[in-house]
């Protein structure tokens, strides 16, 4: 029998991923000037490292209510996808969400509507009522009554 995902785990998941991002901008800083393309715009990569960052703030004060019944959702999926196609999944929302695409507003803004709920269903790759291509879709609902999500 597999164990099902905990808070716990989301919350390390979270944990990591943020700070790979932070050691990614402390490597950037190292380069030296001339590593970069002329069209490179230092403050724009840093405004959106920094936007993940709060990105990812924000679902770990949710993963904790996290629904057991999303939980095991989120193992079925982990355990039947391939991690490149999840990690392409959570790079792509993460991209919609920071970048404000989304009509719920970016991570910073006053009018954000980011809520709890909202939030976890970024959990689920994608039921943050944003349109347009995650690589990943919701497609119906499979024989198990689980969510049937496929690579687009």
């Amino acid at each position: 029998m597999i164990k099902a995902l905990t808070p716990d785990d989301i919350r390390t998941f979270l944990k990591r991923m943020s700070t790979a991002i932070e050691l990614d901008q402390i490597h950037v800083d190292t380069l030296p000037p001339e590593r970069f393309s002329p069209v490179y715009n230092d403050g724009m990569w840093r405004a959106w490292r920094r936007d993940h960052r709060v990105f990812i703030d924000k679902l770990l004060l949710t993963a904790v209510a996290i629904p057991p019944a999303m939980l095991r959702e989120l193992t079925r999926i982990a355990i039947t996808r391939e991690p490149e196609l999840i990690g392409r999944v959570v790079l792509e929302l993460f991209a919609e969400v920071v970048s404000g695409s989304c009509p719920l507003g970016g991570v910073d803004s006053k009018d954000s509507l980011l809520g709890a709920n909202q939030i976890q269903g970024c959990y689920l790759g994608g039921s943050l009522g944003c349109e347009g291509p995650f690589g990943f879709e919701r497609r119906d609902v499979g024989a198990d009554g689980a969510a049937d999500y496929r690579s687009t």
